[in-house]
């Protein structure tokens, strides 16, 4: 029970007594049902409960210790116990009263109790321990006692549809009911059903959901009069039952079950941690860098595994993408989608685009700044650093690297990179650069910087803004595509601590910016083409620098054709999705062309495009100007020589410049000021990382102080610890190498006793502190020297172990002798790399052992001698 865990419901008691046919768990389990329910030991007692002399005696605990844990009875909600009463009556809670508080203030609460209500609650949702669980539950937050079983619960639900719960105007309809019949299925009335569970592989179960629920004594008739009122959210205000037609006595808002896209949305993010099992699971993520967050491109679905190993090697693009890809196979591929559904598919489309689009923003940054991000005035490139490039090695030129940036290399390439730049250890000037500027460190922990460290930064390589916000702006065309798909512009449903209310993920703004931001790069693109392409020559400038090969079409006239068709395009869709001005909404919940201001951006990129070859077109040179054009401008009046400054035609130019050069150094150094910054936030973030894995390291070097490190013989496949394995020995530190204990004497074999022991063992660090892992697979004899076995399992562990769902368990075999020490070590196990304090300790016991058993047998030889002389 998670909600009230002082009681235990008959049907948990039924549950729990199920795991075992053996008397003393079934009786264990009844006396915890009784304790749970009566933890003072006052059954029998009768007391009235502050409702009258008249009123029939109820079986109630007074005196239940320190807290207050109040416990119910079944007669307090069977309408037949309830008829003797005919008035309301009081209870006072006394709290601090108990002495073992000592002088902690007491203070006594009055409450009233009106037998004509029933107490409404609310519906709390509980999620599944593993992410990737399709499985919802949903309980009614009272406990009623333990009392279930008397009590019919109903359960109505709905599927979010991003209407209101209560229609407008409407002040208290019955939630499932009038005046707006249909709105609300029965899920269920089911006796005891204070818990529903949703579960399976199905459309219903991809959207969101709303629940409400309501119950009665299983005596009452089933009617509404009988019924409780709807409980839902924990904000649900249901109007007061003396005035039902005042609209603003309150309103019904349902408890939201989410679906299953959004709930693995929100459990694996890039805020959160993926692994919350910090318990069983070292080393966690320290990763902060949102470019490692998304991971590489998706290269076909991934396995829904929530282990550490598996969750957190994938980027979430690959994760969002078979999330979506899944839900897509249970709903519009194979029917229309319904509102809920549809949403949920936008859901996830849209934080895949969000990532994309955070891909090329940052390489879109880098080329407007392609510059290796030091000042001329420090570091180790000083004057170098205007002429030296991260990517000096792969591109010839700092435009070509603009451009690849921009719109990538024109190779294909492979994955992870594929016609990006890739990580610049080419062993050249530019290694130097790159791995400065993009604060490569040794994230491998292999001790050198090479491009595997920077792989990990960056999964997918360097550059190609266009190429990425085209992928962010193709998952929103996929579902375009299908006939089953409709877009509905609406806000959602969210849920934080039982209180439901709406959010909205701009789902319509996110497709404008992405589409505004791509036409911004298509005309950075042409810009920096026709500057890499223009000549003088009139002959070559009438043909639109179109490209020699037609596949690639990276001219001047095809770039602007591809950016310009695109923002069309995108202009298009996205004013097709929003309405040209919505007044029938406020706040977050208005989405129009009116509030969506990325739709001007992508008009005025579009229109930069056109420009742009307008001036290819005219023969204009890239600054916008006839290729014959003298710029000239003097100062007349400083041409005479006789003025306060005089100077030339050339001087005065000259002078100009030099201002303009020093304007650009103090320029460049200024912008150098944000990169260094940027540069000294991965710094931070490196010693943080450094910080927990030195930490971690700490932890493990003190347990191998302590239980030293495993037998080499006992590490690799099918032994007890992984290949590989670093840390301590968590399992069989109690043996010791045979040269420890060569002294012992007395081999003898006790009858019907096993040399060997096979023992089931739990994957690794899956053990509680306070357990231990060796379990016999027989009744272990008396003669194994008091050994661990003996003194902490019994007979029948590895079964009731295995019924409470604690594998997955590997068996294998250890030695244990029947005599003198138990736990010796096979020659074949080979040594330990670092004995910890626990052998130590066990070789000096064994030696103390040995020398007390050759002190005694001494003492029997000076015995025999003395006796002999005698």
């Amino acid at each position: 029970n998670l909600l009230q865990p002082n009681i235990m419901t008959p049907a948990e008691k039924d549950t729990a007594s199920a795991v075992s046919t053996d008397a003393a768990w079934t009786a264990a389990v009844d006396a915890l049902f009784r304790k749970t329910r009566d933890p003072a030991g006052n059954t029998g007692t009768r007391f009235t409960v502050g409702l009258g002399g008249s009123a029939p005696n109820f079986t109630l605990p007074t005196q239940l210790g320190s807290g207050l844990a109040l416990i119910s009875n079944p007669a307090l909600a069977n309408p037949s116990q309830m008829t003797a009463i005919t008035h309301d009556g009081y209870v006072t809670i006394a709290e601090n009263n108990a002495a073992t508080l000592g002088d902690a203030p007491v203070a006594l609460h009055i409450v009233k109790l009106d037998r004509t209500l029933k107490f409404r609650g609310a519906v709390a949702p509980i999620y599944p321990e593993n992410v990737f669980d399709e499985k919802i539950t949903l309980r009614h937050s009272g406990d009623f006692g333990g009392n279930v079983d008397d009590l019919v619960f109903q359960w109505y639900y709905r599927e979010e549809d991003g209407t209101s719960a209560n229609p407008p105007g409407v002040a208290f309809p019955s939630p499932p009911g009038a005046p707006v019949p249909g709105r609300w299925t029965l899920f269920g009335e089911i006796a005891g059903g204070n818990e529903i569970s949703l579960a399976g592989a199905s459309t219903a179960l991809l959207a969101d959901n709303l629940f409400f629920a309501r119950w009665r004594h299983k005596d009452e008739p089933a009617a509404d009069a009988s019924y409780s009122q709807y409980a839902g959210a924990a904000n649900s205000r249901p109007p007061a039952l003396s005035s039902p037609s005042v609209a603003t006595d309150g309103a019904y808002v349902p408890q939201l079950a989410e679906g299953w896209v959004k709930r693995v949305t929100n459990s694996v993010n890039a805020f959160d941690a993926r692994i919350r099992d910090f318990r069983n699971n070292s080393a966690p993520s320290t990763t902060v860098s949102m470019l490692q967050q998304a991971g590489g491109r998706w290269e076909g679905n991934v396995a829904f595994n929530p282990s550490k190993d598996v969750i957190e090697n994938y980027g979430l693009i690959e994760l969002y993408q078979t999330v979506l890809n899944r839900a897509a196979d249970l709903s519009i591929n194979l029917q229309p989608g319904t509102s809920g559904v549809n949403t949920a598919l936008l859901n996830a489309a849209n934080r895949i685009a969000s990532l994309y689009t955070l891909l090329g923003n940052e390489a879109a940054t880098d080329a407007l700044d392609p510059t290796i991000g030091f000042g001329t005035t420090s570091g180790q490139y000083g004057n170098l650093a205007p002429s030296i490039f991260a990517f000096q090695n792969q591109t010839s030129s700092l435009l070509d690297e603009e451009l690849a940036l921009l719109r990538g290399r024109g190779e294909i390439g492979a994955r992870p990179a594929y016609n990006r730049l890739m990580w610049n250890f080419t062993n050249g000037q530019g290694e130097a650069a790159y791995a400065m500027n993009y604060g490569i460190t040794d994230v491998t922990n292999d001790g050198f910087l090479d491009a595997g460290d920077a792989a990990k930064l960056f999964p997918q390589g360097h550059g190609d803004a266009w190429g990425h916000y085209t992928m962010a702006l193709r998952g929103y065309a996929a579902l375009f595509r299908n006939a089953n798909f409709a877009w509905d512009t609406r806000s959602e449903k969210y849920q934080i601590n039982g209180i439901v209310f709406d959010v909205d993920y701009m789902d319509e703004r996110a497709f404008a910016e992405t589409a505004a931001a791509r036409a911004k790069a298509g005309a950075a693109i042409v810009d920096l083409v026709y500057r890499q392409k223009y000549t003088d020559n009139p002959a070559g400038q009438w043909q639109g620098y179109q490209d020699t090969n037609t596949d690639r079409a990276w001219g001047v006239y095809e770039s602007a054709q591809r950016a310009g068709t695109g923002a069309f395009f995108d202009w298009v869709t996205a004013n097709a999705l929003l309405p040209s001005n919505d007044d029938s909404k406020e706040g977050i919940t208005r989405v129009d062309r009116t509030t969506v201001g990325a739709l001007k951006e992508l008009a005025v990129n579009a229109t930069a495009v056109q420009s742009k070859l307008d001036m290819a077109d005219n023969a204009l040179n890239p600054l916008g100007l006839d290729s014959e054009t003298v710029p000239f401008d003097i100062d007349p009046v400083r041409t005479d020589r006789n003025s306060a400054a005089p100077a030339t035609h050339f001087e005065q130019i000259y002078e100009r410049a030099t201002a303009a050069s020093k304007n650009a150094l103090s320029a460049f150094n200024h912008a150098n000021q944000s990169s260094q910054m940027l540069r000294r936030t991965a710094g931070s973030a490196e010693q943080l990382r450094q910080q927990t894995i030195g930490q971690d390291r700490d932890y493990r070097n003190r347990l191998i102080e302590i239980l030293g490190t495993p037998y080499q013989g006992q590490i690799g496949s099918g032994k007890a610890y992984p290949a590989g394995y670093n840390g301590p020995d968590l399992f069989l530190h109690m043996y010791v190498d045979q040269v420890a204990i060569s002294g012992t004497a007395g081999e003898a074999t006790v009858p019907g006793t096993p040399a060997d022991m096979k023992i089931k063992l739990a994957g690794l660090l899956k053990l509680a502190s306070d357990t231990y892992p060796f379990v016999a697979g027989n009744q272990p004899g008396a003669n194994y020297a008091k050994s661990f076995v003996t003194d902490w399992f019994p007979a029948d562990y590895p079964t009731a172990v295995q019924e409470f769902g604690q594998s997955p368990f590997y068996e294998f075999t250890v030695p244990v002798r029947t005599s003198g020490y138990a736990f010796k070590a096979p020659a074949d196990w080979g040594v330990r790399a670092s004995p910890g304090k626990v052998q130590a300790a066990l070789a000096e016991l064994l030696q103390a052992e040995y020398d007390l058993l050759m002190a005694t047998e001494g003492y029997e030889g000076f015995n025999d001698d003395f006796t002999r002389k005698i």
